[in-house]
């Protein structure tokens, strides 16, 4: 038989009953699963198991297999034995010794068992006889508690019935302490003087330590209420079983209405108090009225509710200001209109309300307007006043247990500080009256729009009256939070004043400068040479002086009138900024950049010309006038207001600049006109030679300033400016004048003569420029030629170096008013050295042109470099001449001489060189 029949006999499920009645029916024998799942060995398989190994097998097999298997196991059981028979033995023997040994434990643990159940019953009797002892004393500490507070009470109430009795002497009262009126607060019958303080205060001290007592026993009958939450436990956590009620017991039931008619008693006399510190202002008595507030545990609810009440009134009375209905209703105005409407009719009738005023009855709507406005501000000020007042003495006054101050306490009901809720509410009533009272009413929109600044002053005034008491501040330097949200409150008037400002600024600029130049020229016709004049009929005159002055003077005016307020002056300005942005956007756009704004042909300025002229001249004494404005006002005003001043200066330099660009080119021009002339010595050209007459170029120089002077730059009447410009365009001209002189070459002793006789000439053309000027509108006298500078002492000092020895041009005290650049280019004229715009192939003009754009280091650094080549130049041409022999030998003998001659001027143009780089 193998090992595998041994599985059924030794799954734990297995059942000798079924396994003999499935042999008997001949049926497999099947072990339940449910059975198998329950208790499954390990190393078993779980399965169906066949008690056979065919369906149907004979009970006389199965009976042989049975007694094989038995034999087999027991043969196998004896060989194990045999086998491991001494450790077998071995492990009877310890379980014999085990069983002695646990034999012992057991009559050990009965010991123990005994002797517990003996503790048992020594321990159950006293823990019972404990416990009834600790309920009985539990009922014993609830009695010993109830009685505790009902002499707590009762002494409470001998205390409040005493506290009442001094009170109602003070007041003189013979009732006893019920539910009866409040008396007013009447004087102590001690005398006048200080005897009735004295009365006042102990009447005072009697209220507060009244309203303590009165709190105390509030908390003594309503602690029933609190028990569950703050009751205690016993030494076994068991918590109290029972809680008895004062309130249910007859003798405190009894004296329940005296305390609550002394309670109510005690608020009335609080309110009063309340009512007349508040009134009155009075720190001491609002301060007892706060003290007895928090001894009834009221005192957040009665802030709340006085807050309340003071914003209400001022809620109140800021929508009867703004409503034009309850102006309407006003007494005085009632009577005005009645009167109108009977002198313009015979029949008489009852007139409705009007929430508009007539033609005729506008002044009185006005003033009576005016008159609620100024009450409005008188209350606003007084309940300001009052709700500092009362959250002072709420920071003041502190609890004497916690340090903790009243308000403090009141901010545990209240959402933000009193002051806080008060100017909440003030601008937010104020903000919507004014935006409901301007929907609907045009007369108050206009009324208050078109006298915006008295209305600030109303409430510059409403804040220099609280600024006492608050610490509210509002002057120019600064302004407190409270006062920008009070002020903007009633911005839509603001707003509406400033539009009608900015309205009156930019209609005066419209109408003085237009959008397009056509609206000037009119009829007239554009050509290639610009707007030809117009005839009669023509378009609108240029905008000239008036016209800016008139900007000018209507700016100064808004900002002078709103000058009294900070913020409204700031605003204003940036409206007037925005005004003066639009007048350089519009005279910038008409102003003329072609041709003929900058053309100097003549006879006559063009008409384009003139219109520029109009336009400086309007921008630029609009800026001449507001020039100083700025430093009339702070700073925040300076910063808005200085950017577009500046910019009135910018615009009219930049319609300026070109003409004047224009001038110094073409005068330029005709000075470089000198070097089509023949300065040397064999010219036989007559107007090369010195004759006492000047050059035709200079002659036409003093015409193109003439007619520069007067038919271009007299249409500006820009005053001091026009003379600067002379000065600069002198000073333009002269530097211009020696430069080119400075570089003729040849020059022989004829051209030095004709030189000296046109310098004379150019100065009288310079000198009549400054004399005369354009100066209009100004009182100061004409330049003279010596008011320009170094620029005229060089041109006075180059007609000496024209007859300078050579040696004598390297010394800084004969040419210490002659620049070092025009010394060096009259030693190159001398010398048979080349120009440097010879030596770059540079016109005489572009030679000027980089000197002008060019510093003098870089100038001097060119002519320096300019030396070096013609000396490295020389000296490779007589190299060359040396290399052809003989036949080269002329020509370098020649250019041996020219280097000769070209040292000498090279030594002395060498030490002008480090003269002027050190300064000499």
């Amino acid at each position: 038989m193998s090992t595998l029949d041994y599985s059924i006999f030794a799954h734990p499920s297995f059942d000798a009953n079924e396994y003999a009645n499935a042999i008997l029916a001949s049926q497999p024998y099947r072990i339940s699963s449910a059975t198998e799942h329950a208790a499954k060995p390990a190393g078993i398989s779980v399965g169906v198991i066949d008690s056979t190994s065919s369906n149907k097998e004979e009970i006389s097999v199965a009976l042989a297999k049975l007694s094989f298997g038995i034999e087999d196991v027991n043969r196998q059981l004896k060989n194990v034995i045999n086998v491991h028979h001494e450790a077998l033995l071995a492990q009877a023997a310890s379980v014999n010794q085990l069983e002695g040994s646990l034999q012992s434990v057991n009559g050990r643990l009965k010991d123990i068992s005994g002797s517990v159940n003996r503790l048992r019953a020594k321990l159950s009797t006293p823990y019972a006889a404990l416990n009834t002892h600790a309920a009985r004393l539990q009922k014993l500490q609830l009695a010993s508690g109830v009685l505790r507070r009902v002499a707590r009470f009762f002494m409470l109430s001998r205390r409040l019935e005493a506290q009442m009795a001094l009170i109602n002497q003070q007041d003189g009262a013979t009732a006893a302490i019920n539910g009866s009126k409040p008396l007013p607060s009447a004087k102590s019958p001690i005398g006048p003087g200080e005897g009735d303080d004295d009365g006042n205060k102990q009447r005072e001290r009697a209220i507060i330590k009244a309203a303590l007592s009165i709190a105390e026993i509030v908390a003594l009958i309503d602690a029933d209420t609190q028990t569950p939450q703050t009751s205690t436990s016993d030494n076994d956590g068991h918590p109290d079983q029972a809680f008895i009620s004062l309130s249910s017991l007859s003798v405190i039931s009894d004296h329940l209405p005296i305390v609550q008619g002394a309670k109510d008693r005690i608020m009335n006399e609080m309110e009063a108090m309340m009512v007349t510190g508040i009134q009155e202002l009075d720190q001491s008595l609002l301060s007892s009225a706060l003290l007895t507030a928090h001894n009834l545990r009221v005192l957040p609810e009665v802030v709340q509710n006085l807050i309340n009440d003071l914003v209400e009134v001022v809620e109140v009375r800021i929508k009867t200001t703004f409503d034009m209905a309850s102006l309407g209703r006003d007494k005085s105005i009632q009577e005005i209109t009645s009167t109108t409407s009977s002198s313009s009719s015979n029949l008489l009738y009852k007139s409705r309300v009007r929430t508009e005023p007539t033609n005729l009855t506008a002044p009185q709507w006005t003033a009576a307007l005016w008159t609620k406005l100024e009450a409005m501000i008188t209350e606003i000020s007084g309940d300001c006043i009052k709700v500092y007042t009362l959250e002072k003495v709420l920071n003041l006054q502190k609890d004497t247990m916690n340090g903790r101050s009243f308000l403090d306490e009141a901010m545990t009901l209240l959402e933000n500080k009193p002051s806080s809720t008060f100017w909440a509410a003030l601008a937010r009533t104020l903000e919507r009256s004014c935006r409901d009272g301007s929907k609907t009413s045009a007369f108050l929109l206009q009324t208050l729009t078109s006298q915006y600044p008295r209305l600030l002053r109303l409430f510059q005034d409403f804040f220099s009256r609280i600024s006492v008491h608050t610490d509210t501040l509002y002057t120019q330097a600064y302004q407190s939070p409270e006062t920008v949200l009070t002020l903007r409150s009633v911005s839509i008037f603001e707003s509406a004043y400033l539009q009608r400002s900015t309205t009156r600024l930019n209609e005066l600029v419209s109408s003085s400068f237009a959008t397009s130049p056509t609206a000037y020229f009119g009829t007239s016709t554009y050509t290639s040479g610009g707007y030809m004049s117009s005839g009669p009929g023509g378009g609108k005159p240029f905008p000239g002086e008036k016209d800016g002055i008139s900007i000018a003077r209507v700016i100064m005016n808004e900002l002078d009138t709103a000058k009294f307020d900070p913020l409204l002056v700031k605003s204003s300005a940036r409206g007037m900024a925005k005004g003066l942005e639009m007048l350089c956007t519009r005279a910038e756009n008409l102003a003329a950049r072609d041709r003929s704004s900058t053309t100097l042909v003549g006879p006559t300025a063009t008409v384009q010309q003139h219109l520029n002229a109009s336009l400086v001249n309007a921008v630029y004494h609009c800026w001449l006038h507001l020039l100083k404005l700025p430093e009339s006002y702070s700073e925040g005003v300076s910063s808005i207001l200085q950017p577009a001043i500046d910019a009135l200066r910018t615009t009219y330099l930049k319609i300026t600049d070109p003409l004047l660009s224009a001038i110094r080119l073409d005068a330029s021009s005709i000075i470089n006109r000198v070097h089509r002339l023949n300065f040397a010595d064999k010219s036989d050209d007559p107007m090369s030679h010195g004759m006492g007459a000047s050059s035709l170029y200079i002659q036409e120089l003093a015409e193109k300033l003439a007619f520069v002077r007067v038919e271009i730059l007299s249409k500006y009447n820009v005053g001091e400016l026009g003379q600067q410009w002379c000065l600069d365009l002198a000073r333009h001209l002269l530097r211009t004048f020696v430069l080119h002189v400075s570089i003729i070459k040849p020059l022989g002793e004829s051209g030095k003569m004709q030189l000296i006789s046109d310098i004379p000439g150019f100065e009288f053309a310079i000198d009549a420029m400054l004399r005369e000027g354009i100066a209009q509108g100004t009182t100061k006298l004409g330049w003279k030629l010596d008011a320009v500078g170094m620029d005229y002492f060089a041109l006075k000092a180059f007609r000496q170096l024209l007859f300078s020895d050579n040696e004598d041009l390297a010394k800084p005290e004969r040419t210490k008013d002659v620049p070092s650049l025009i010394v060096l280019h009259h030693i190159l004229v001398r010398s048979p050295l080349p120009l440097p715009h010879e030596l770059h192939g540079w016109q005489e003009s572009q030679y000027v042109r980089f000197i002008e754009e060019h510093t003098d280091d870089e100038v001097l650094s060119v002519l320096e470099q300019g030396l070096k080549h013609w000396r490295a130049k020389i000296l490779s041409d007589i190299e060359d001449a040396d290399d052809l022999g003989p036949p080269g030998n002329q020509k370098k003998q020649e250019k041996e001489r020219e280097l000769n001659v070209g040292e000498t001027f090279v030594a002395l143009a060498s030490k002008v060189l480090q003269n002027a780089r050190m300064g000499l």
